[in-house]
């Protein structure tokens, strides 16, 4: 049984309707039950960075580079965010062989702003001996881009986040 409160519950599906059937992002579900629940969907970003021509080497390697960024335990949610917003902008950098070159792995595509594939998903969050608080979230390209907490009436927390894509 979720604890989550229903004013809060309401204001999620307030905000997933929105991004669903307003905006017409795609619909990832509710990820909270989800035993890899995660910002980075990686199963999106490899299918997106195998359509825009990288090799399994290279994604392999950017995926791991981001969830580095966006799980370090040694810093604040606040600076893995803006790590992982560096990635997100201006790409991952990969080098997959000694001596090779290294190259950039974008992970949106900001200069064509509509070949990146974009969903919204929604999720409970917490310890589980906390309060799950809900969630949602928008993500492109694999990666989720900005994510908040609905609370009561407001939307509040829009964060760049990807430590949960």
């Amino acid at each position: 049984m979720s604890r989550i409160g229903k004013p809060e519950r309401e204001t999620q599906s307030r905000l997933i309707q929105l991004f669903r059937d307003e905006l017409g992002y795609g619909f990832l579900g509710d990820s909270s039950d989800r035993a890899s629940n995660s910002n980075i969907e990686e199963n999106l970003l490899t299918d997106w960075l195998t359509k825009r021509g990288h090799s399994s080497e290279q994604i392999s390697r950017a995926i791991y580079l981001l969830r580095l960024e966006a799980d370090n335990p040694n810093r604040s949610l606040y600076d893995n965010n803006k790590a992982v917003y560096s990635y997100l902008r201006y790409g991952v950098p990969v080098k997959v062989e000694a001596g090779k070159v290294t190259e950039t792995v974008k992970v949106v595509d900001w200069q064509n702003p509509e070949a990146n594939g974009v969903a919204a998903a929604e999720e409970g969050e917490g310890q589980p001996d906390e309060e799950p608080e809900p969630d949602a979230g928008r993500r492109a390209g694999g990666g989720h881009l900005a994510a908040g907490q609905p609370s009561g009436d407001s939307f509040y927390g829009a964060q760049l986040r990807a430590h949960d894509g």
